[in-house]
């Protein structure tokens, strides 16, 4: 599977996803486009799943008619991100195209 972190996610959650083939928008050079142009460009590169803590995405983007699924992350907080990859993994593994999985993730104690 092909992943976009959005430039709000930290790049360094890439190789915690070794079993896809994960790029950041920076990567890309797609860091400045607009929620909209950068899904655009995602689907149009064969990205089948965005990263992002865009919070307000659900609301500005109908991903309905999408081929790309958005997995949307409470946080963008590397330190509170890393002890829950796997709860990222799986709603990764469960997108579907067009649709939007939410992980909610918890300050860690």
């Amino acid at each position: 599977m092909k992943i976009l972190l959005d430039h709000n996610v930290p790049v360094q959650i890439g190789p915690m996803i070794p079993e896809h083939d994960v790029f950041s928008a920076r990567a890309m050079m797609w860091e400045t486009l607009g929620n909209g142009e950068l899904l655009q460009s995602a689907e149009r590169d064969g990205f089948t799943v965005m990263v992002t803590a865009d919070q307000g995405i659900f609301y500005q983007q109908n991903n309905r008619h999408r081929k790309i699924a958005l997995v949307v992350l409470s946080t963008n907080d590397r330190t509170w991100i890393e002890p829950v990859i796997e709860s990222i993994r799986m709603a990764i593994s469960r997108a579907t195209p067009g649709g939007f999985e939410r992980v909610q993730i918890e300050r860690p104690k």
